[in-house]
């Protein structure tokens, strides 16, 4: 723990140090990109930081899996986490014992995902992607992020996400609408038709072509 908090102390006694010195000969946007890096630094050691506090989720000699099996302590296991500040240990321990898949208490204690990406990490890479090519995608990431994503895992991130979505949905179950709102609610809007003048009665384009707008129904109105 010691270790994390001096290295966090010194990188922000090196960003001070920067632009109190060399940065002062720099024009400011080159200044600009240095601290980007710089402060990309600070998370990460500060995350590591927050890693080397909550420790590895010992949680004594045994504990239970899913299934109600008593698995006994092994040891530290250490995985690779990809953040958006850049990759970190974190060291969890390992219970296991015959014919079970094993537990790591840490990690459901700090919600780690199963991919070694973090959820920051896929969500901005899972927004980008939806947006442009992979190619793009994983460009822009590696430009102004210390992380680096194959196409194969930035596909099969947003595939994953795809998944989670339509399943909601299908569990998600339809609102129900009462009709005790929507007689006044239609009272309502028909009142708000009335103010409508003729200049701005002209049609507004809608997402959904089967449903006129509100300016569209009010040509309709006697």
């Amino acid at each position: 723990m010691e270790t994390a908090v001096s290295e966090l102390a010194m990188v922000v006694n090196g960003i001070l140090a920067f632009v109190r010195g060399s940065a002062q000969e720099m024009e400011i946007g080159e200044v600009e990109r240095r601290l980007l890096s710089m402060v990309m630094e600070v998370g990460r050691a500060a995350l590591g930081k927050f890693v080397a506090t909550k420790g590895p989720g010992y949680v004594g000699k045994e504990t239970t899996d899913a299934q109600g099996n008593r698995c006994p302590y092994v040891r530290d296991r250490t995985c690779v986490y990809r953040s958006i500040f850049g990759t970190i240990p974190i060291r969890r321990a390992y219970y296991h014992a015959a014919g079970s898949p094993g537990v790591f208490p840490l990690d459901a204690e700090i919600n780690l995902p199963e991919r070694s990406y973090s959820y920051v990490v896929q969500e901005f890479s899972s927004r980008l992607a939806v947006a442009m090519s992979y190619e793009d995608a994983q460009e822009i990431m590696s430009s102004f992020f210390p992380v680096t994503m194959p196409i194969r895992s930035l596909e099969g991130m947003v595939s994953d996400l795809c998944d989670d979505v339509d399943g909601y949905y299908k569990e998600k179950a339809p609102p129900e609408v009462s009709w005790r709102l929507w007689s006044p609610l239609r009272r309502w809007t028909r009142k708000a038709w009335l103010f409508v003048s003729p200049a701005q009665a002209n049609p507004i384009p809608s997402p959904f072509r089967s449903i006129p707008t509100s300016l569209e129904r009010r040509r309709w109105q006697p």
